[in-house]
Formats: structure tokens, C-alpha cells, sequence
């Protein structure tokens, strides 16, 4: 989903990917939402990714937290 990842996020841990920001196609979709959005990838058991769309940050959190979520598709 997001490209251009730091080496902490590819390394596992929290850090960066390319903000949305930079996107004209990402900034039309998601503007200034600084929200929180769970990923369907876990983490472990008990958590998941999370990511916010206009600065492309990339965390982790447990399920007991309160988030967004995106309903999405695959292509066409």
C-alpha cells in the first residue's frame, strides 16, 4: 500500500513511509486527515499496523485501542 518505506518500517518497527502529502492523488483522497487507520496486517496476536494517510507514518497498536478504518478493494 505505501511505497518508499524507511528502513525502521522495513525493519518491523515504526517509522516512516512517502507521505501522501507529495501524492496529488493521495492528498484528493485523504486532505489533512491525521486519524489513525488500522492495516489488516497484525503485528502479532494482539496488534496490528496502523497509518495516517497525509504523512505516511506507520505504527503499531493493540486491539483494545480505538482507530479508523478504510473500506477498500483490490483493482479492477
Amino acid at each position: 500500500m505505501l511505497g518508499g518505506c524507511d528502513g525502521n518500517v522495513l525493519g518491523g518497527n515504526n517509522g516512516y513511509c512517502n507521505t501522501c502529502a507529495a501524492s496529488a492523488t493521495c492528498s484528493a483522497l485523504f486532505g489533512a486527515d491525521i486519524d489513525w487507520y488500522w492495516s489488516s496486517s497484525l503485528y502479532f496476536s494482539a496488534a496490528a499496523w496502523v497509518v495516517v494517510f497525509d504523512n505516511g507514518a506507520v505504527g503499531t497498536d493493540f486491539f483494545a485501542s480505538e482507530h479508523s478504518v478504510r473500506c477498500v478493494r483490490s483493482g479492477p
